[in-house]
């Protein structure tokens, strides 16, 4: 080979960045047997990251992050408003396959490989394994993205390869292949992952730790240049290699004296460790890794930042509103199409339970707390129901700033109170002295307004778990050969039960309503009564006794309703499955109308514990006589609008047939959620 092409090969493996294969150093002239020892210690060898999962710690930190927080937001089955529950009815099969994936992986894991190889790869395969007997899906396996190939013809995939660890080859059917994928403006059959943006960084990053590791495993300095007078052949350059570092190189063997021969120099060639910036290098890499993922820091425990630290509440909050739930909207919309519609069972729907995200809850408190400084501000009511998001109904009254409930509205002066009148008789419509009975009234509304809110929410939940109980009975009923009265029992809810739970539910609501209605008095009245009289537990366990009747009254109207269907289904020789459906739906509607007036029922019984309290609290008191006091807004009855500001005895009826606000024995129409109460009428 002549000089001149032996020069350029040698220059052009030496330049080529990696190392040529198949690249023949030239031997015998010794300035390119020089060259080609030159080349072999001096050839560039790039450092690339290949699994940054493995490789990177901020990368592997927030991907769990991602997995760990969405898999433990429970994924519901829905038939319709109906969480699907039950394996063993027609869509058990469903239910079983999400619980209980494959003998590999829970449902857990199988929530956490969406995340993780999004995160990865853009995109993550599931693939649906079916029974040989019907053909239906028995279990799920995660495929690595990496080991499959889409098989494309005439612009659509028409099935995916996927190439096992020796190289066989596995064919699948795309109907087979569920893909979540990012997606990709340079590959339209195949994800983007979200490290792609970031992989100049993470390589960089891995070259740092790269080299501080062979810095310190090095004795914590540079390598160095080991020369000698005469040319040295490939062979004896690696020998002297070779002796030098196994006696030289390493932690353990920094301090030892060296020897060099006659002609040996050794040139050290350190590096200041502060040049590459290694730490700084790591936190911009960082930054950068959690940026792109979406991910604080302070989620993986990097609270460096004092502000970051202090607000890790709001972090895992912004975790779930501004990366995790859209990415749980993207799958439920996934799994419509390639599963649901697909395996043609359109009807059912997977959703994840967003509403039990505990990061998502603020604690009540804290906003009543936010609450009182807005007031102390200015802030109206219905501006701060508005401002902090706390449910409650806009109210006229909520339009002004109040200073408290014994002054008018800010800006206003005050009425002088009138003159009591002593001549007010019994059937008189009379207004009596009490300058801010309205303000009483809005205090105590608004006291009440949270309790029957909550107590509101639980009731629908103990109607959906009664309605739910006696779906499963009417569904998994075998049969029924003859109509009586057990063979309806066995489709109804167990009443004893029941009661116990309701009671138990409803207690601990009447009693905050009731030391409401207690505590509105006590000062004023300068009345010892208190929760623990004999009155008020009586009155207590009156009331619960009383919500307990709704029981019954469902009870005694899904018997009613389900007798003649039963009887007219035996006597035509109809099929119990379709008997079943159309009790189904009795039992849905009646139901469903129950969930419906659970806030109805929750204001009844919390303003109604609050006035039976009031009512005591006066009675234990010495108080003769009481006043009427509504609220005279668009949505007051006429019936007690007609008696604001009538007075009357504790023990006289006022017009509308009542003692008082939600007297038990009176009529429903007159009590069912009334908001009125009665104040203390002292001459």
């Amino acid at each position: 080979m002549a000089l001149k092409e032996r020069i350029r090969n040698t220059i052009k493996a030496i330049g080529a960045g990696w190392r040529t294969v198949g690249t023949v150093m030239p031997q015998g002239d010794s300035f390119l047997h020089f060259i080609s020892i030159a080349s072999e210690e001096d050839n560039p060898k790039y450092i690339r990251i290949k699994n940054p999962y493995l490789d990177n710690s901020w990368v592997y930190s927030a991907t769990r992050v991602m997995a760990e927080n969405l898999a433990q937001v429970p994924f519901l089955l829905k038939l319709g408003d109906d969480e699907i529950k039950d394996t063993s009815i027609k869509y058990g099969w469903i239910r079983r396959l999400f619980d209980y994936v494959s003998p590999y992986m829970n449902k857990y894991s199988l929530l956490e490989s969406i995340p993780t190889w999004l995160t990865l790869r853009g995109e993550c395969f599931w693939k649906l394994v079916r029974s040989n007997i019907n053909r239906q899906i028995a279990k799920i396996r995660v495929l690595i993205p990496d080991n499959l190939e889409a098989i494309v013809a005439n612009g659509d995939i028409i099935g995916w390869d996927e190439w096992t660890e020796k190289g066989q080859k596995i064919h699948h059917d795309p109907l087979d292949i569920i893909q979540f994928k990012y997606y990709n403006p340079y590959d339209r059959f195949r994800g983007l992952s979200p490290l792609t943006a970031a992989s100049l960084g993470l390589n960089i990053d891995y070259a740092a730790s790269a080299y501080n590791y062979y810095f310190f495993n090095n004795d914590a300095s540079a390598a160095g240049l080991l020369s000698v007078d005469e040319d040295l052949q490939p062979k004896e350059a690696d020998e002297i290699e070779t002796q030098w570092n196994k006696k030289r190189r390493g932690l353990t063997k920094k301090g030892r004296i060296a020897v060099l021969g006659r002609g040996a120099k050794y040139q050290s060639i350190a590096l200041a460790q502060k040049d590459i910036q290694y730490l700084q290098q790591k936190k911009w890499s960082r930054a950068e890794v959690f940026a792109v993922l979406g991910v604080s820091p302070a989620l993986s425990g990097v609270l460096e930042d004092a502000s970051i630290k202090s607000n890790v509440k709001e972090q895992k909050k912004g975790l779930y509103e501004n990366n995790l739930i859209p990415k749980m909207h993207f799958i439920e919309e996934v799994l419509k199409t390639e599963f649901f519609q697909r395996e043609k069972v359109k009807e059912i729907n997977g959703k994840f339970d967003i509403d039990s995200i505990a990061a998502l809850k603020e604690d009540f408190k804290d906003k009543l707390d936010q609450a009182e400084k807005l007031s102390k501000l200015g802030y109206t009511r219905n501006e701060i129901n508005e401002k902090l998001e706390l449910g409650f109904d806009d109210t006229d009254w909520g339009n002004y700033w109040w200073i408290n409930f014994s002054m008018v509205p800010a800006g206003q002066e005050p009425e002088p109170a009138p003159a009591p009148d002593k001549r007010v008789a019994v059937g008189v419509l009379e207004k009596a002295p009490h300058p801010n009975k309205k303000l009483v009234w809005k205090g105590l509304i608004r006291q009440t307004e949270r309790i029957e809110k909550d107590y509101g929410k639980d009731l629908a939940d103990y109607f959906y778990k009664m309605r739910q109980e006696v779906l499963d009975k009417i569904l998994n009923h075998k049969s029924v050969k003859a109509i009586d009265q057990a063979v309806l029992e066995l489709l109804m809810f167990d009443i004893a039960a029941y009661n116990k739970i309701l009671g138990e539910l409803s207690q601990p609501y009447l009693v905050a309503a009731f030391e409401v209605g207690i505590d509105s008095l006590k000062d004023a009245l300068e009345t010892t009564f208190d929760f623990t009289n004999v009155r008020a537990q009586l009155s207590l366990t009156k009331r619960i006794k009383a919500i307990q009747g709704i029981n019954e009254t469902v009870r005694e109207q899904l018997l009613n309703d389900f007798a003649p269907v039963l009887e007219r289904g035996l006597r035509e020789g109809t099929a119990y499955e379709e008997i079943a459906g159309e009790l189904a739906d009795i039992a849905r509607n009646k139901f469903n109308m129950a969930k419906s007036r659970a806030r109805t029922i929750a204001r009844t019984e919390i303003n109604g514990a609050m006035n039976q309290a009031r009512q005591d609290t006066m009675i234990e008191s010495g108080i003769k006589k009481q006043e009427w006091v509504t609220s005279l807004d668009a949505i007051v009855r006429p019936s007690h609008a007609l008696i604001d500001g009538q007075i009357r005895g504790l023990d006289e009826l006022f017009d509308n047939g009542l003692l008082y606000p939600h007297d038990p024995a009176g009529d429903a129409a007159e009590v069912v959620n009334c908001r009125c109460v009665t104040i203390p009428y002292i001459e």
